[in-house]
């Protein structure tokens, strides 16, 4: 009867009873201090707060200099503060190793609150999700959906044949959820193989979907040309947007067969 418990309790995402526990963190304060989870949490906090403030001063430096057009571009800074974040935060690894103070955090417990952050955020994502507006348009939801979700995972499963040498399958996977999401659902994808993040895939997810804005900076421009024209009523601004895609994906597919080249 135990055994079909332990079971039943494995089966729902619990260890069972007596089952070897992973360790998740372990302490790097005096308890009677400052807890050592309230510490990490705080540095985290301190780091996204310069993130916040530092993007925030990026759209206002664009505001003062470009006006309505480059505030709106500006705004899509927002969608990368996770990048800026990581930087910050290798930025902060560095000073903590040349002051000799690495050894104040501990690396499982920060990926503890990053995955429990995770999970937090994707069910924060299914509960921001209308219902009725899903019932009202299921019928093209799901055609996007099957059709595109296919198309995506061919394309990626396509380039990542031809781009990496390790660790193929957890990279499709985050790569595909990046794609289809954002870098959260990615990661979260990526937790159901590797839980702990010990392959390179989370890192090299969040540094290069980052390292994505600057290699396509022109892109992002030409995105928001669509939305210039319909204020701006000049219909040539999107046959330019039209044609810099193509130009775009033609630089793209070069640089991609060099990079083989220098690979092999």
């Amino acid at each position: 009867m135990k055994g079909i418990e332990k079971r039943m309790l494995e089966n729902r995402g619990f260890l069972g009873l007596g089952a070897e526990k992973p360790h998740t963190g372990r302490g790097t304060t005096h308890q009677d201090v400052i807890a050592s989870g309230t510490f990490h949490l705080a540095f985290i906090g301190f780091i996204y707060l310069i993130d916040f403030f530092f993007i925030k001063f990026l759209v206002w430096i664009l505001g003062n200099v470009g006006g309505e057009f480059a505030t709106q571009f500006g705004n899509i800074l927002w969608a990368y503060h996770a990048f800026f974040a990581t930087l910050f935060a290798l930025l902060a690894g560095k000073l903590l190793d040349r002051f000799n103070c690495h050894h104040i955090l501990d690396n499982n417990t920060l990926t503890s609150i990053g995955a429990s952050s995770v999970d937090f955020l994707v069910a924060a994502a299914i509960m921001a999700i209308e219902l009725a507006f899903i019932v009202q348009y299921i019928a093209p939801i799901l055609i996007i959906c099957v059709i595109g979700g296919v198309l995506v995972m061919v394309m990626v499963i396509f380039l990542a044949r031809r781009s990496f040498h390790d660790y193929f399958f957890e990279r499709v996977i985050s790569i595909f959820g990046l794609l289809t999401g954002t870098v959260s659902t990615g990661l979260a994808l990526l937790r159901v193989i590797d839980p702990e993040y010990k392959t390179p895939a989370a890192s090299d997810l969040v540094l290069g979907s980052g390292f994505s804005l600057f290699i396509g900076f022109p892109l992002l421009f030409l995105i928001n040309i669509p939305a210039l024209n319909r204020t701006a009523k000049v219909l040539l601004l999107t046959d330019v947007g039209i044609v810099g895609y193509m130009i775009i994906l033609v630089v793209l597919m070069v640089a991609l067969k060099l990079l083989r080249k220098k690979s092999n």
